[in-house]
């Protein structure tokens, strides 16, 4: 069990990500909030008496209502499009619209880093996307014409690089839906991966473990699967990844 203290909140914690992070907190011990848009996403939490909130990423006041008393973050907020997003209409199809990349993704994010400050919280762990600075990668040329999510994605994630906050950016590749400890996980420094894929699950507890592992500070690091054994030691895990240069900075002046 974790020897974490501290009210963690989990954005976007009714999509397939945000419900394994709630899963892996709560087997780990942590007190969590799961955070959603609306009290019909939180339904399945509620009847197993985990808290919630309903927050939106696009409106600043329901967050800091909804974190109030967080002590972090896991952030696994991100835009849907295409089909995934049908029915709102061609600009949210296309991740353009009030719904879209930059709407959520980008401003969402520096909405949530504000209302953190205002309440306390310290330290945000977020989900993104591998291939972020690979634009000429097939799946980003294929993803540009929805909303530049990669895009908006680079622009949360350097929001979250300067907010003065503890961090930990996790860069995915494709999600599936296997078990967790089923496989091995590759960690790499950014823009390291072009392919692979990994479960949600154990992204969520990558997610996790870099709340209470120091050796995931400041960094941004991509995960996929491998066929090595689970991981067993989560500092190790994380240690061969650099600091990020803003990080790598700020360590040095505090030293």
């Amino acid at each position: 069990m974790s020897t974490y203290e501290g009210l963690v909140a989990v954005l976007g914690a009714n999509g397939g990500t945000g419900r394994e992070v709630v899963s892996r907190l709560r087997h780990h011990g942590v007190a969590v909030r799961a955070i959603a848009r609306s009290e019909a996403k939180l339904a399945a939490f509620a009847e197993q008496s985990i808290e919630t909130a309903v927050a939106d990423v696009r409106d600043p006041a329901s967050l800091e209502k909804a974190l109030a008393g967080a002590r972090a973050v896991i952030n696994c907020v991100g835009t849907r499009v295409g089909f995934a997003n049908a029915g709102k209409g061609v600009a949210d199809f296309f991740g353009f619209g009030d719904d879209g990349a930059d709407a959520v993704d980008n401003r969402g994010t520096a909405n949530l880093l504000d209302a953190m400050k205002r309440v306390g919280a310290e330290q945000i762990v977020i989900v993104t996307s591998m291939l972020i600075n690979q634009p000429l990668n097939p799946f980003s040329l294929m993803m540009k014409p929805f909303g530049d999510i990669l895009t908006m994605k680079d622009k949360a994630e350097k929001a979250v690089r300067a907010s003065g906050l503890r961090y930990t950016i996790v860069r995915p590749g494709g999600l599936t839906n296997q078990p967790p400890f089923q496989k091995g996980v590759k960690v790499a420094p950014a823009d390291a991966l072009s392919s692979g894929s990994i479960s949600r699950a154990d992204v969520a507890e990558v997610c996790a473990q870099a709340l209470w592992t120091e050796t995931a500070y400041g960094k941004t690091l991509e995960i996929v699967s491998d066929d090595t054994a689970p991981v067993s030691d989560w500092k190790a895990f994380f240690a061969p990844i650099p600091l990020d240069a803003a990080a790598a900075q700020a360590a040095t002046a505090g030293a």
